[in-house]
């Protein structure tokens, strides 16, 4: 994520984990406050509209492509973490 960028967390998580292999949340917390990124929390909207809106409309199919730079799979959720803390 780059300076002034957004991140947007889908729904909440659970985190079964050992705390030592977790992301530093205060560090993640003041990147985002120094870098003024944005932080969006969305949960479950109105998800089979949005996915319709998606396949039949291709100007916002384009311009939600274009707002990504990257795509992880949630193995790499670690790798996504560091790469949202560099600039």
């Amino acid at each position: 994520l780059r300076p002034m960028g957004t991140l947007v967390l889908k729904t909440t998580c659970s985190l079964d984990a050992d705390p030592k292999t977790l992301p530093n949340w205060s560090a993640l917390a003041n990147d985002i406050v120094v870098n003024e990124k944005t932080l969006v929390g969305s949960r479950c909207g109105p998800m089979k509209r949005a996915l319709e809106l998606l396949e039949e409309d291709a100007r916002t199919r384009q311009l939600v492509v274009s707002m990504v730079d990257r795509i992880y799979t949630m193995d790499e959720g670690l790798d996504a973490f560091a790469a949202a803390q560099t600039k």
